[in-house]
C-alpha cells in the first residue's frame, strides 16, 4: 500500500511538472486594422539559477498566417515563460510578454507603424554664445501596441550634440514630448526642466527647431 501511494505521488508530481501552456493570437496593423503576415513569434520556457545561468526547458515558434494568426505550445513546470516577436521593419517593436504557465490564453498585438518622422534641430537663440552643450535630450511617445499597458511611454534616444539635426522614426499620428536640459548638474535634481510637445502627422515629416 505504501509503495502504491508513493507511485501515485510521483505520478501527480510528474503531471504537475509537465504543465502545458498554450498561447494564440493575432497581429494587426494599428493604423489600418489589417492582419500582418509572416511575423516570427517565439514562446520559451526557461529557468534561471542564482548565478544567472539560463536553462531552456521548452520552446516553440510560429509565423503568422495570412490572417495574422499564430499558435504556440510549451511544456513547463514553474519555469519563466516569455513571448517574443520578430517585428518586421517599419513597425514599433512590442515588449516581451511574461506568460503564466499552465494556462491557455490569447495574446493579440496591434503594431504601430513607423510612418512619420521628426527632424529635430538644436539651436541656441543667442548670438553671443558660440557653443551650447545639451547634457540631456529625450523624446517620448505613448506606446499603444501593448493592450496590457496602453499608457506606457517609450523613449527615443537623441544623441548629445551641438546645433545638429536628427531624423527619427515615430508612430504616425502621435504627439512627441521632448525634454531637454543644458545644465549638467541639474539632471539629478530636476531632470525635466524643459518640455515641448510636437505633433507628428501620419505619413509626413515634421521639422522642429528646439531653441534655448
Amino acid at each position: 500500500m505504501k509503495n502504491l501511494l508513493q507511485l501515485l505521488f510521483l505520478a501527480i508530481l510528474f503531471i504537475a511538472c509537465k504543465k502545458t501552456t498554450d498561447v494564440n493570437g493575432t497581429f494587426t496593423n494599428n493604423a489600418t486594422g489589417l492582419p500582418i503576415k509572416g511575423i516570427r513569434v517565439r514562446l520559451g520556457a526557461s529557468n534561471t539559477d542564482i548565478k544567472g545561468n539560463i536553462t531552456t526547458i521548452s520552446e516553440d515558434a510560429d509565423s503568422t498566417d495570412e490572417n495574422g494568426k499564430y499558435q504556440l505550445h510549451v511544456e513547463a513546470g514553474s519555469a519563466d515563460i516569455l513571448l517574443q516577436a520578430d517585428v518586421p521593419k517599419g513597425f514599433v517593436e512590442p515588449k516581451t510578454r511574461y506568460i503564466k504557465n499552465g494556462k491557455t490564453r490569447t495574446e493579440d498585438y496591434a503594431l504601430n507603424p513607423y510612418d512619420a518622422y521628426l527632424r529635430l534641430t538644436l539651436q541656441h537663440d543667442s548670438s553671443s554664445a558660440s557653443k551650447i552643450y545639451y547634457y540631456f535630450i529625450g523624446a517620448f511617445y505613448e506606446d499603444k501596441s501593448d493592450p496590457s499597458n496602453p499608457g506606457a511611454l517609450k523613449g527615443i534616444d537623441i544623441p548629445v550634440g551641438e546645433d545638429k539635426t536628427f531624423l527619427h522614426l515615430v508612430p504616425g499620428g502621435q504627439t512627441i514630448t521632448i525634454v531637454w536640459d543644458t545644465k549638467k548638474f541639474n539632471i539629478p535634481f530636476n531632470p525635466f526642466p524643459h518640455i515641448t510637445s510636437v505633433d507628428c502627422p501620419r505619413n509626413d515629416t515634421t521639422d522642429f527647431i528646439l531653441k534655448y
